[in-house]
């Protein structure tokens, strides 16, 4: 004679059964995580992010009466290259020289905490082009404290402003 396996299987009645001499164990394990959720919450700081947006404006030269130049139709399939370079002005909006007089500003650190203040700074400001052909810049930061993130964001663009300038 050939044995048959013997499937075990628990059946969805048992299985509540099981669960019911144990419910100890899921008030217990439920309060605990919850707990815990809720302290993490609470120690927490909450972060806030603001943004802005800026238009960067072309430098324009030699257009004619349809307000293009010689070369615009050419530019726009990429084949010359923008007068204002959009890499760049990102890479100066997010320099520590530029944060530095942000933080200077702003009064945010004594001459000596200057730099590494600036450098905290950049790690939470981000800088960014959507796309090769636009010339506005988005910019965000990151702060505990909304109004410190809104005159942190204000301030980088007039002191961007007054550097492109000079």
């Amino acid at each position: 004679p050939i044995k048959k396996p013997v499937e075990d299987f628990v059946s969805l009645l048992d299985l509540l059964f099981l669960c019911l001499l144990n419910w100890r164990w899921f008030v217990l394990s439920t309060t605990v995580i919850v707990a815990f959720t809720l302290y993490n919450l609470s120690v927490t700081p909450k972060m806030y992010t603001r943004s802005a947006t800026v238009l960067i404006k072309q430098e324009t030269t030699g257009k004619n009466a349809s307000g293009k130049g010689p070369y615009q139709d050419v530019s726009e399939i990429g084949m010359i290259q923008q007068a204002t370079n959009m890499n760049n002005i990102v890479r100066h909006l997010s320099s520590l020289d530029v944060l530095c007089e942000v933080v200077k500003r702003l009064n945010l650190a004594d001459e000596h905490q200057m730099m590494s203040t600036a450098a905290k700074m950049r790690k939470r400001l981000k800088v960014n082009n959507g796309d090769d052909k636009s010339t506005i810049v988005n910019l965000e930061y990151t702060d505990r404290s909304i109004r410190q993130a809104d005159n942190v964001l204000s301030t980088l663009v007039q002191v961007y402003n007054e550097k492109w300038i000079e």
